[in-house]
C-alpha cells in the first residue's frame, strides 16, 4: 500500500470542510480534481483511488450519517442502465466458451472469466452514480450550479499550470510523476504531455469539453487565456483525440459566428472580436508545424499505416463482434477496447449500450425542447471522444457534463452571493450581477 502526496492534500481539505460543516465543498473539490485521472490518493496493488473519487465517497458517508437515509433523485433510463450494469457483472459465470478471447483491462488477450476487474470497474461506476445523484440534489440552486462551473474552470486552470510545469520538467529533467502523477500507471508517455492524467488522449478528452464550458462563460481575458492555453496544450500532445474534438467544436461554433455577424454590435465588441481572431490566427501560424504533424498522424491512423491505427481497428472489430455474438454482453468490466463503443458492446452488449444511448437521447431531447443546445455541447464532445478513442466513462467530469446537460444553468456566473429575503411571506431576490468568469 502506498500513500501519496495527494493523500496529504485531500486529508487537509477534508478536515477544513468538516470543520466548516459545508458538505457541498466535497462536491466542489470532486469537480475541481475531476481532471486528475492519473493521480492517486491511495495505491493498493493494481488499484488506485483518484482524489475526486475520495471526495465523493466522503461526501456520501457524511450525508448518510447526517440524514440517516439515502436520497434518490435520478430518473429516466439512467437508473435502469446502472441496474443492468450491476446485474451483468455475473454474466461471465454463465459463458463457457473457452475458445473466445477478449481484450482484457491490461490490453492483452484473455478468456472470458469473472475477475477482480469486473468489481473494480463496477465500483468506479457506482461512485459515478453517487456523484450524479448528489449533484442532482442541487439542481434547483442556480448559485451552487454556478459554483460547480467555477470550480470546474479553476480545476482546468490547475491542469494547464501542471502541463506548463511538465514541459519544463521534460526540458530540464525535473521531477514530475512523483509530484503530480503518483498512481499505479507510472510514467508511460515519454516526452508527450499528459499532465495529471493517465495519458495524452485522456488529457485531451478532458480539455475539449472544458473549452466549450469556458467559451460559453468567458467575459474577459482570463477566459480567453484559458481557452488558448487548452488549445496549445492539446496541440502539443499531438493526439488524434484532440484533433477530432477541435474539428467538431469548430463546426458547432459556426452557427454562433453566423449569428454574431447578423446582429449589430458596438465598436468595442468588434474590437474584441478582431483581437481574439488575430490571436487565434497568430497561434495557428506559430504552431503550424505541430498542427501539420497532428493531422499527418491522424491521417496515418485512418489509413491503418501505423501500428496504433491498425491495432485500434482490429480491437474495434473484434470486441464489437463479441457484442453481436452476445447481445446481452459478457459482463460489465470484463474487457477493454480502444474505444467506449466496442468496449460496451462487448461488456454489456447491444442491450446495455442501447439503454445508455437512449438515456442520453432523453437528455438531449429535453435540452433541445428547452432551446438551450449550448448546455449539451460538453456532453456531446466528451461522448464523441469516448466512443471514438477513449474507453473511459468513469472519470467524474463525464458525469458532471451529464448533470450540466440535464439541468443547465443561467448564462452567467454570479460574482457575489445571491441573498434571499423573506418579506411578508414572499421571497424576493437581491440584485445579482452576471459578469462571467472573473
Amino acid at each position: 500500500m502506498e500513500i501519496t502526496i495527494f493523500s496529504v492534500i485531500v486529508l487537509i481539505l477534508s478536515l477544513v470542510f468538516i470543520l466548516q460543516r459545508r458538505v457541498e465543498c466535497f462536491l466542489y473539490a470532486a469537480i475541481f480534481f475531476s481532471g486528475y485521472s492519473g493521480t492517486s490518493v491511495l495505491n493498493v496493488f493494481g488499484f488506485s483511488l483518484q482524489p475526486s473519487f475520495f471526495f465523493v465517497i466522503i461526501y456520501a458517508v457524511w450525508r448518510l450519517i447526517a440524514s440517516k437515509r439515502i436520497e434518490y433523485r435520478l430518473s429516466g433510463l439512467l437508473p435502469v442502465f446502472f441496474v443492468y450494469c450491476i446485474i451483468s457483472v455475473a454474466f461471465p459465470l454463465f459463458i463457457h466458451d473457452t475458445d473466445l478471447m477478449i481484450i482484457g483491462q491490461d490490453g492483452v488477450a484473455v478468456p472470458i472469466r469473472l475477475s477482480i476487474s469486473n468489481f473494480t470497474q463496477l465500483l468506479y461506476l457506482l461512485v459515478d452514480f453517487v456523484f450524479l445523484n448528489a449533484l442532482l440534489r442541487f439542481r434547483e440552486s442556480e448559485q451552487i450550479k454556478n459554483n460547480f462551473i467555477k470550480y470546474f474552470i479553476y480545476g482546468l486552470l490547475s491542469v494547464e499550470l501542471i502541463c506548463a510545469y511538465q514541459t519544463l520538467a521534460f526540458r530540464f529533467d525535473l521531477p514530475f510523476d512523483s509530484l503530480f502523477r503518483q498512481s499505479v500507471h507510472g510514467n508511460i508517455q515519454g516526452d508527450r504531455l499528459y499532465g495529471p492524467c493517465i495519458e495524452a488522449s485522456m488529457l485531451c478528452y478532458y480539455l475539449i469539453p472544458a473549452i466549450a464550458i469556458v467559451f460559453r462563460y468567458r467575459k474577459n481575458w482570463f477566459g480567453t487565456a484559458l481557452i488558448l492555453g487548452a488549445i496549445l496544450i492539446g496541440l502539443a500532445t499531438q493526439s488524434s483525440t484532440f484533433l477530432v474534438g477541435m474539428v467538431l467544436l469548430t463546426l458547432c461554433c459556426i452557427p454562433r459566428v453566423i449569428r454574431f455577424f447578423m446582429v449589430e454590435h458596438s465598436v468595442a465588441t468588434w474590437g474584441k472580436a478582431i483581437i481574439g481572431a488575430s490571436i487565434v490566427l497568430l497561434a495557428v501560424l506559430l504552431l503550424s508545424e505541430q498542427i501539420g504533424e497532428s493531422i499527418a498522424v491522424f491521417i496515418v491512423k485512418l489509413q491503418r499505416l501505423n501500428e496504433s491505427g491498425h491495432d485500434r481497428l482490429e480491437a474495434f472489430e473484434h470486441m464489437s463482434a463479441v457484442g453481436i455474438r452476445y447481445p446481452f454482453g459478457i459482463g460489465f468490466g470484463s474487457g477493454r477496447s480502444t474505444d467506449l463503443l466496442s468496449t460496451w458492446l462487448c461488456n454489456i452488449g447491444i442491450v446495455g449500450t442501447a439503454l445508455f444511448l437512449f438515456a442520453i437521447s432523453q437528455i438531449v431531447v429535453n435540452g433541445i425542447r428547452q432551446k438551450d443546445i449550448e448546455r449539451l455541447l460538453p456532453l456531446i464532445l466528451v461522448l464523441v471522444s469516448m466512443f471514438t478513442s477513449v474507453p473511459e466513462p468513469y472519470n467524474l467530469f463525464v458525469w458532471y457534463f451529464i448533470f450540466y446537460a440535464m439541468t443547465g444553468t443561467k448564462h452567467c456566473i454570479a460574482t457575489r452571493k445571491e441573498v434571499l429575503y423573506v418579506v411578508e411571506g414572499k421571497v424576493r431576490k437581491s440584485e445579482k450581477r452576471c459578469d462571467g468568469i472573473n
